[in-house]
Formats: structure tokens, sequence, C-alpha cells
């Protein structure tokens, strides 16, 4: 049976940053940017890290909700999230 990534579920291939917030906006900047990651905008950074390989579609990702900047990676082939974390 093939695999399905679920979306919006962080794949868990690790973290390379600050996850833990540190007060209630930054809590609540993380929830939002976790539900909606799609709403993002792609930074022009190259991809080097071999867990998420950009010939698999992986790109970085940028939020600012509220003053608080947050960055992930998404997959664009799958729509598959990981690596949130605090700027």
């Amino acid at each position: 049976m093939p695999e399905k990534t679920v979306v919006n579920q962080p794949v868990g291939l690790g973290s390379t940053g600050r996850t833990i917030p540190n007060n209630l906006n930054e809590k609540l900047a993380m929830e939002q940017a976790l539900s909606n990651p799609a709403v993002g905008r792609s930074l022009d950074i190259p991809m080097t890290d071999s867990r998420w390989p950009a010939s698999d579609g992986w790109v970085k990702m940028s939020q600012n909700i509220n003053g608080i900047e947050i960055h992930y990676l998404r997959n664009t082939n799958t729509g598959a999230v990981d690596d949130f974390k605090f700027k």
C-alpha cells in the first residue's frame, strides 16, 4: 500500500531552530502557521540539508504573523511540511 503524507502535520525529520514559544503570542502564531502553511511566502534560499532535498520539491517558507516570523519547509509536490521554527 502506498505511503500517504498527512498535510499540515510536520514530517518530523528534525529541527534546525527554536521551536518552543516564549509566550502566548508566539504559541498562537505557530498554531496559525501550522494550520495554513500554504499561505506562506517562498524564500529564495537554497536547500542544502539532505533531509529535505530541493530535488524532491522542498522549499523554505516564511510567514509573519503579528510581527512574529515563522520559518518552515514545504514540499511543493506533496504539500508535506516540516521544521517549523521561530526566527
